[in-house]
């Protein structure tokens, strides 16, 4: 099985524990994870993730070395891409990761990025993503799956197509979106957001049609509920 986090921040520090130790765990299978990010650690950071002495190192290579040193064997082999996902790197990760059989969680924390993940994505003839976000007290993960060249789950953005309606640009190494990010975070929504992910994973993972796609938490309420989300917009071809 092959996985990715893209996006090594808040939700995707989280979520890296829960996937690594699923993978771990599968029997005698072979498993490749993952971890895309062109971010650096902050101090501003800290708060959330990772811990001291860690300012200024990648995001994507410090969570690899973490999650490696506790999980890394000969059936699980953890990587990095200290890079950001956009058009003009795009060929360089179809050329490691972005691939047919993909499990990919989209930890981003931008519209655009999040469209065009799922955009590049949806070509592949198999593939499973998985969205988060929040804003300071709610979030949601969300789910999408590809099998034999078909969708067998309506794409995120035909179910939250707001995914859509966000211009921008797409990050790099000079223009990183997290600056223009407004709304607050808090450590305790990114862990609910992480554990949403990875309840979607665990349900896709025994095959067939999941139950849901989508999972909304409220920390403020004490809420995680379950959804069924129906496609309300295709994008014309």
């Amino acid at each position: 099985m092959k996985v990715a986090i893209v996006g090594c921040g808040g939700i995707g520090y989280y979520l890296a524990e829960g996937i690594a130790r699923t993978l771990a765990n599968l029997a005698g299978e072979e498993s490749e994870m993952w971890f895309i990010d062109g971010d650096i650690i902050k101090t501003k950071n800290l708060d959330r993730q990772f811990f001291r002495g860690t300012q200024g190192m990648n995001k994507a290579e410090a969570l690899a070395a973490l999650t490696n040193e506790r999980f890394g064997s000969d059936t699980l082999k953890i990587r990095s891409v200290p890079d950001f996902v956009n058009t003009e790197s795009l060929g360089h990760h179809k050329g490691l990761w972005l691939q047919d059989g993909l499990a990919l969680f989209a930890c981003v924390d931008n519209h655009p990025s999040r469209a065009f993940l799922e955009e590049h994505a949806s070509h592949l003839p198999n593939c499973t993503v998985i969205m988060g976000g929040n804003d300071e007290s709610q979030g949601q993960a969300q789910l999408y799956i590809r099998r034999g060249k078909r969708d067998v789950t309506p794409k995120v953005s035909e179910f939250a197509p707001e995914i859509l309606c966000e211009e921008g640009e797409l990050p790099t190494k000079d223009h990183c979106l997290e600056e223009a990010v407004s709304e607050p975070q808090t450590a305790e929504v990114n862990r609910a957001v992480a554990l949403a992910m990875e309840l979607l994973f665990r349900d896709m993972a025994k095959g067939g049609k999941p139950e849901a796609n989508e999972i909304r938490v409220d920390i403020a309420k004490g809420f995680m509920g379950k959804f069924q989300r129906k496609a309300v917009f295709t994008k014309e071809k």
